[in-house]
């Protein structure tokens, strides 16, 4: 997966209707302000979602409390547009590769200690088109987090 697409995914949408956008603009407006930006930290290289079962190899993130509050806001604003919100556990990842189904991928390299941290400084709503090539991004909605004096 190309670098530029990297991304934590905090809620899978699914198919949502075009007419919708504006009140997801809005609410992620409205549910997003007292975020500021923060640092996530990439805990490892692992493979996903299990090792016997893997289909990604990922890099783990810290589940901390600023990305679990940040992820709280955006399923409330999903409650808020009636849009079903996962009840299976975040395991927040950033997907770096993908297997082919058939072949499951396997490494005796992995998991490899990462360690380092980056900067969240915005949530985007992102279309994401699964093509053979790998999936391509969109970016529909755009929420920068402003720094709260």
């Amino acid at each position: 997966m190309l670098e530029k697409n990297w991304h934590v995914t905090l809620l899978f949408l699914g198919e949502i209707p075009e007419e919708s956008l504006k009140d997801w603009a809005s609410e992620m407006t409205n549910g997003l302000t007292d975020f500021s930006p923060f640092q996530v930290e990439v805990k490892e290289i692992a493979l996903f979602p299990t090792p016997a079962k893997a289909g990604y190899i990922v890099a783990t993130v810290e589940a901390s409390p600023k990305l679990l509050a940040v992820k709280a806001a955006i399923d409330q604003v999903a409650g808020r547009l009636n849009v079903e919100v996962e009840t299976r556990p975040f395991r927040p990842h950033i997907t770096l590769a993908r297997g082919k189904r058939q072949q499951p991928l396997s490494s005796t390299i992995l998991p490899l200690e990462a360690g380092f941290s980056f900067w969240v400084n915005r949530i985007t709503l992102y279309e994401s088109q699964l093509m053979k090539s790998g999936a391509v991004y969109q970016s529909r909605i755009e929420q920068r987090l402003t720094i709260n004096c």
